[in-house]
């Protein structure tokens, strides 16, 4: 008798106990299996567009959510539905890091850049992930990535976080291209404190999916 019909995985706590999950998940007979995960996986495509058969790039920020996903793809493999969901970068009331973004511009007029000004963020409304996560329990078993299917250059994305604090433009666009920078030394940039801009200083550009 299956005891729940899907468990959900967090990539942020899954990394020491995931396979633990997956066992007892398999044990009792779950038929679904749910695990969250972050675009910002993707290689770094220049302006091409990104799917979700695109590879992945394993770096120091990354391990965490590659080995959910790995358990993820185990339970499937097992015989469930192993279901793995990218989301793209949250925006929108309570999402921690758009809120300081915007605290940040209203109170000193710089606007978070991390990479070039004309490399893309894919990024996602809170509210609509929620209704995509929703999606997802009926999907067949596989990797799909919420987000926007308009993504803004890094440009465009720190001009909407002006015009959202009531400025015609940044007074400063930071990092910029040094967080592209740090992110190309990975190990070095994860020493420094640096760990977000590995995964968001590359140029993501996805459509949407669900």
């Amino acid at each position: 008798m299956r005891v729940f019909e899907f468990i959900f995985g967090s990539s942020k706590y899954f990394f020491p106990a995931g396979p633990a999950l997956v066992d007892a998940a398999l044990a009792a007979g779950v038929s679904r299996f749910l695990q969250e995960s972050v675009v910002m996986l993707y290689r770094d495509n220049v302006a091409g567009w990104i799917n979700e058969t695109e590879p992945v790039e394993r770096f120091v920020m990354s391990e965490g959510n590659l080995a959910a996903e790995a358990n993820a793809n185990r339970f499937g493999k097992s015989g469930g539905a192993g279901v793995v969901f990218r989301f793209g970068w949250f925006y929108g009331p309570g999402a921690t890091d758009s809120e300081e973004f915007l605290e940040t511009a209203r109170k000193t007029g710089v606007c978070v850049m991390l990479g070039a000004p004309d490399t893309f963020l894919s990024s996602i409304n809170d509210l609509d992930g929620g209704a995509a996560l929703a999606a997802v329990l009926n999907v067949p078993a596989g990797i799909y990535k919420i987000d926007d299917d308009e993504p803004l250059t890094k440009r465009k994305y720190s001009n909407a976080i002006a015009t959202a604090v009531g400025r015609k433009k940044p007074l400063l666009r930071f990092p910029g291209r040094l967080a592209a920078f740090v992110r190309r030394q990975n190990d070095v940039a994860y020493a420094l404190g640096s760990r977000q801009q590995q995964k968001i200083s590359r140029c993501v550009r996805l459509g949407a999916a669900i």
